[in-house]
């Protein structure tokens, strides 16, 4: 058990974040112990030849019971960013943060690749592999891993602001409690007192993280928990299954999108993952909306779409939505494409 006591500058601090090194790299321990990331076998079956080689590269930075490389857990962001930037700032980092990881590799790992390297050398290499790593393997499915991710981030920060701080920690995962300014994670290979040096907390969900939480130190004085995210397996999901039964109630288009909202959507990001104007999936969620399927929210400039509760239920053919499928059938309002 580690215990992590804050002081009230800390507690003032407590933000949500986001880290494209950070869930990358998470991506990489679910690909070396398949056991426990049972839900990520997938990233595992559909590994390519390339991006075996750079995983197998990288997997010598995580394979350490315990340890994260600072190299590869740099502070978190407030707002998400292109991968490539972050990967390309891991090159800027202090040499002495790269020195003291290589130290480490040095005495637990002397015949890696890495024990030889300069500072210089290892985070060059370090943002290369990412780099490729993430295209091969990542990329295509990098909006799926961030809409669940942000999505998570927006129901914690509505339950923070509703409940509080304990109540949000709380729910974070279960081997997280929190009680007096303490935080408690419940972590098999850790049992230490810490202490919160007033800058604060990043909470950063992630996809690959499902089922464990993790807990880090940054150079910067802040501590980092990284938890699942709601909704990871969802990105392994194939829209196309679960839509096919929709077709002949509420059209094909109208059933890809409603399909497609198992996280929140902007009317941008549905038109260019369904390959349909923007015009055209306005108005199939201004009528899935009046049918009560979607709803919306305003979140900063953008407008996100939801599936409704009697929406999900449509969705997976629930026994629950057998009134609403006959109404919608006896309407016609949702009939065409």
């Amino acid at each position: 058990m580690v215990r992590l006591q804050l002081r009230a500058d800390d507690v003032a601090r407590i933000r949500f974040g986001y880290s494209a090194v950070w869930e990358t790299t998470a991506s990489l321990y679910a690909l070396t112990n398949p056991s426990p990331y049972a839900l990520h076998r997938p990233l595992r079956r559909q590994l390519t030849a390339a991006g075996r080689a750079t995983a197998a590269a990288l997997a010598e930075l995580t394979c350490l019971p315990g340890w994260i490389p600072d190299t590869i857990s740099p502070p978190p962001r407030p707002t998400p960013v292109e991968p490539g930037l972050e990967f390309a700032e891991v090159r800027s980092t202090p040499a002495c943060v790269a020195e003291a990881d290589l130290d480490v590799l040095r005495r637990s790992r002397p015949c890696s690749r890495w024990a030889s390297m300069r500072p210089d050398q290892f985070v060059d290499e370090i943002a290369a592999l990412l780099g490729e790593y993430w295209r091969h393997e990542l990329a295509a499915r990098w909006e799926a891993i961030e809409s669940v991710n942000s999505s998570d981030a927006r129901d914690r920060q509505r339950g923070l602001a509703r409940d509080g701080v304990g109540a949000a920690l709380q729910l974070l995962h279960p081997g997280v409690s929190y009680e007096r300014s303490v935080i408690s994670i419940d972590m098999p290979l850790h049992s230490c007192d810490l202490a919160g040096r007033g800058e604060g907390v990043w909470l950063v969900p992630s996809v690959f993280r499902w089922p464990k939480v993790g807990l880090a130190s940054i150079p910067s004085g802040a501590f980092v928990i990284s938890y699942p995210a709601q909704g990871a397996g969802t990105i392994w999901e194939e829209r196309k299954s679960r839509e096919r039964g929709l077709d002949a109630l509420v059209g094909r288009s109208r059933a890809a999108v409603l399909a497609d909202l198992d996280v929140a959507r902007s009317t941008t990001s549905l038109s260019r993952r369904l390959e349909l104007a923007p015009a055209t999936v306005s108005a199939h969620l201004s009528r899935l909306a009046a049918a009560g399927l979607v709803s919306s929210a305003r979140d900063g400039r953008l407008v996100l779409y939801s599936r409704t509760s009697l929406g999900t239920l449509l969705l997976n053919n629930d026994p629950m939505a057998d009134d609403l499928t006959r109404e919608v059938r006896r309407s016609g309002s949702l009939s065409g494409r």
